[in-house]
């Protein structure tokens, strides 16, 4: 299709949210099945927000990766350049933070150096709100949760991509199952290498992919599950264009300029690395009890070459670029969990209760940076600049460290009670010890410990049959921004925060065909900025976010289908340093986004599907000081599929067209950098099992 919204992407079956992020759903091969961890069946709605993106939904839309694969979802916005091979996006008004945000099967936190590939992904999940708060210290405005392809009966499928810049890739899924019910060994490959072309003249580069999933029944009761993922890219990377400085109080926007010239030159060669680790073991102790061990590791490493355009002329684009080496920058996630899940009844009311220990430890050893003597370079018009000259042994051996290695464990217990069938509420709470072991390029230290309580607290009731309202209420702690290359405490991240949600709620599939959820939110959560005055990244006050979120889809009959999604949102900051901010938007916040798409399935040819889709973000801001602001846009889709038999093999056909109308817009804005959209393509994706 032409999008990856589609009725996976609502709220989960009947508009019910998450389960809670320690009792994920076994990842299932089919998105209807709702089995829960352990086999026990589902224990029903939970006042939270959950969207899933299927992995035939966004197959069908041609996503390229985790992130890719949320477009259309109601309050998911970008914030970097299209294409970017580390993409980031906001949940809600808040950026994800990198490295804490994105999710392993509901555990493991991936160091994210790299986007998220979706050879392997069954599901992605976009958990929102109160969902983000369970998991720990983590981002407040959610979660992005990547649930691996487990081992089916015996399958493999071949699969060749691409799109009309160029880019070509196979890749191969193999799922081998032995053994029976009680006592089985399954596992699942999958691989991928791709000759990567993003648009960029003189831009491309190569990427690998391999993942193994392990399911072993050691015996009926006790099943092990093993995760591991290894990827690369080596891939030319785009120059950043820096926003001006603002003159009398307001920052000239330039134009747009053409996204497929390269700005640097092809020595600029972006090479992360990432390896992720997830051991699991569930045990059945009885009809009623499980118990879930779970040990990972995420471990991912890069070195880039970061170039910046500053000083530019706002009508000519002639302007001067830095260059500046991230050298050797290591990250380790390290997560450990222990989890016990049980029903019971106390006299009419009926408990499903998690109780838990876990503990998240990242060591992230980021190197000093080096400059390059800067060139003159134009930003309308760009030419490949000569590589700047290599690191010596004397830089290597001067450069400076900010080892970072911030740890947190959390002791938690929820409780989801049913009073009676239409009524259900949550209770539970979360105790949070942080140790923060941090640094800075200066080499100051920063050491802290501090222990706080985080509540959870929510109900549901059944108002009509197959409608539900709800509310939460939730505290959390909130993982630290990382500071910005250009500040003086570059790179040091700021300690952990609390921040707290309340939403409110309805979600409906009362009427045949359609299912549908519309949500208010408010998020209180701490605000960081660079002192204009000191230079020094640092807390100040909050921002308060809040906001409608709507997702729908209508199936009108069997060949018409319609879905959509929207946000409309107010983020006010609340400084108590710089009063100058009081009252103002932080940056790249849209007030209004919103998608939508039209699907229809022919009677004269079974398996043919076509789509049209368009997606809108409104004007954001370029700095949290409001002082300049890039127009919002609208862009339009449109896909073709089908699904056929060649002998006697099924096979699937993809096509899909992204940014239709070639419309020339500024994919995101911070005061740091614009995200440039890129030009109209065509992605294809062909599909064999054999």
């Amino acid at each position: 299709m032409g999008s990856a919204v589609s009725p996976a992407a609502l709220p989960d079956a009947a508009g019910a949210p998450a389960a809670l992020p320690s009792a994920l759903p076994t990842p299932p091969d089919t998105p209807g099945d709702t089995r829960a961890v352990g086999g026990i069946p589902d224990a029903g709605s939970l006042p939270l927000t959950r969207n899933v993106v299927s992995n035939a939904s966004f197959t069908a839309s041609n996503a390229t990766d985790g992130s890719d694969a949320l477009k259309g979802v109601a309050g998911v916005a970008s914030a970097n350049s299209e294409g970017a091979e580390n993409s980031s996006i906001t949940i809600r008004g808040v950026k994800l933070d990198l490295f804490a945000s994105y999710r392993l099967n509901g555990g493991l936190p991936i160091a994210g150096v790299i986007n998220t590939p979706a050879e392997d992904k069954q599901r992605v999940e976009a958990l929102k709100g109160a969902n983000a708060l369970m998991f720990g210290v983590s981002s407040p405005g959610g979660v992005v949760n990547v649930v691996t392809k487990r081992p089916t009966l015996d399958f493999a499928e071949v699969s060749v991509s691409g799109n009309s810049f160029g880019q070509i890739g196979a890749a191969l899924d193999v799922s081998r199952l032995v053994g029976n019910q009680d006592h089985a060994l399954g596992v699942r490959v999958n691989l991928s290498s791709v000759e990567v072309e993003n648009g960029i003249s003189d831009g491309g580069g190569h990427a690998n992919f391999a993942s193994v999933a392990v399911d072993w029944q050691v015996v009926r009761r006790v099943k092990v599950e093993f995760d591991y993922e290894g990827y690369r890219r080596d891939v030319v990377e785009q120059a950043n264009i820096t926003p001006l400085s603002p003159v009398n109080g307001f920052v000239p926007v330039p134009r747009v300029p053409d996204p497929t010239r390269l700005a640097s030159g092809p020595w600029d060669v972006y090479t992360p690395r990432t390896q992720n680790y997830d051991l699991r073991t569930r045990v059945e102790l009885s009809r009623d009890w499980h118990l879930l061990l779970e040990a990972g590791r995420s471990k991912s490493k890069r070195s880039r070459i970061q170039s910046r355009i500053i000083n530019y002329n706002i009508s000519s684009g002639e302007g001067t670029e830095n260059t500046v080496y991230l050298h050797d920058q290591a990250y380790t996630n390290t997560f450990l969990r222990t989890e016990l899940k049980g029903r019971f009844d106390t006299g009419f009311l009926e408990h499903d209760l998690t109780l838990g220990v876990s503990s998240s430890e990242r060591y992230y050893n980021g190197a000093g940076t080096f400059t390059a003597p800067s060139l003159p370079q134009n930003i309308y018009a760009p030419v490949a600049l000569p590589a700047p000259p290599p690191l010596t042994l004397a830089q290597l051996a001067k450069q400076t460290f900010a080892p970072q290695d911030p740890r947190d464990i959390g002791v938690y217990g929820y409780d989801t009670v049913t009073v009676f069938p239409k009524l259900k509420l949550l209770l539970g709470i979360r105790q949070v010890t942080d140790e923060q072991n941090d640094a800075n390029t200066l080499g100051v230290h920063v050491k802290s410990t501090s222990t706080v309580y985080t509540p959870a607290a929510g109900l549901l009731y059944d108002v009509l049959p197959k409608t539900t309202v709800y509310a939460s209420y939730m505290k959390g702690l909130v993982e630290g921004t990382q500071a910005p290359q250009q500040a003086v405490n570059s790179f040091q991240i700021l300690g952990a925060t609390l921040a707290s949600q309340e939403e409110v709620g309805v979600r409906s599939t009362f009427f045949p065909g359609f299912s549908g959820s519309v949500a208010y939110f408010h998020l209180n959560v701490a605000n960081s900025n660079l002192n204009e005055t000191t230079n020094v990244f640092q807390y100040d006050g909050v921002t308060i976010y809040s906001g409608v979120e709507t997702t729908l889809h209508e199936a009108f009959n069997r060949w018409w289908s319609l879905d959509a999604s929207g946000l409309v949102l107010s983020a006010i900051e609340q400084p108590v340093i710089d009063l100058t901010l009081k009252g103002l938007t932080p940056e790249n916040t849209a007030k209004v986004s919103g998608h939508i798409e039209l699907t229809h399935r022919y009677a004269w040819l079974t398996g043919f599907t076509t789509s049209v889709g368009a997606s809108y973000l409104g004007r954001r801001y370029v700095n949290s000081n409001d002082q300049g602001a890039v127009p919002g846009f609208a862009l339009f889709n449109a896909g073709a599929g089908y699904v056929c038999h060649i002998w006697k093999r099924r096979t699937a056909f993809q096509l899909t067209v992204q940014n239709a109308l070639d419309k020339s817009y500024w994919n995101s804005a911070t005061s740091t950098a614009y995200g440039t959209g890129m030009v109209r393509s065509l992605r294809f994706n062909v599909r064999f099992d054999f």
